[in-house]
């Protein structure tokens, strides 16, 4: 693989919360290898998907080898991504506390929309970066999980508001408005009920 396909690949995973181990070799704790593949092509990498060699490890403990928390402090920079979650708090948590304050002077249905769409933009960008590691390896007091109930609650307050905007602007040929998929109304919800039930 050429230095500038195998930079591009690089890329390409990190994005798919990919960590690195060593010159060439990738790691994820529970990768859906098809959408990663799915990715690599949809960046003009497919290529590059005949020079790669997916494995599946298995645990295995001999001796002095590196334990689980070493070999994520190599693979991933959880630091980084930590600040960026923080950030990601720092700046959604005053307009979660200004929608709590007051019930009355919620969101207008157009500034609701805007917030929403960036709210999912930004978490995902930080979502699409994270190994979604489990709770025993993650670092203690991870903040990913404060930015993801943030998340969820900006959502779900944001929801109504920026909908009645979609209805009231945005309208088939006919005038008529689209009824909402019920995936709609799922989204966090089915994710916090698995959290639930793990722990």
């Amino acid at each position: 693989m050429q230095p500038r396909e195998r930079d591009r690949v690089r890329k390409a995973l990190f994005w798919q919360g990919f960590g690195m181990m060593g010159a060439g070799c990738y790691v994820h704790p529970s990768a859906d290898l098809a959408a990663a593949f799915d990715a690599l092509m949809v960046e003009g990498l497919s290529g590059a998907l005949k020079k790669l060699m997916p494995m599946v490890a298995a645990e295995s403990r001999f001796g002095p080898c590196a334990s689980d928390q070493d070999m994520v402090s190599r693979a991933w920079n959880l630091g980084q991504l930590g600040k960026a979650y923080l950030g990601f708090c720092k700046l959604y948590e005053p307009i979660l506390e200004s929608l709590r304050a007051d019930r009355k002077t919620s969101a207008s249905p157009q500034q609701a929309l805007l917030l929403r769409i960036l709210l999912i933009h930004d978490y995902r960008r930080l979502l699409l970066r994270d190994p979604e590691l489990p709770a025993v390896l993650a670092p203690q007091n991870w903040p990913g999980q404060r930015a993801r109930l943030l998340c969820r609650e900006l959502y779900l307050r944001l929801l109504p508001a920026s909908e009645a905007f979609l209805d009231d602007y945005m309208r088939l040929a006919d005038r008529s408005t689209p009824t909402a998929l019920p995936a709609l109304s799922q989204r966090f919800r089915a994710e916090d009920l698995l959290a639930e039930t793990a722990e």
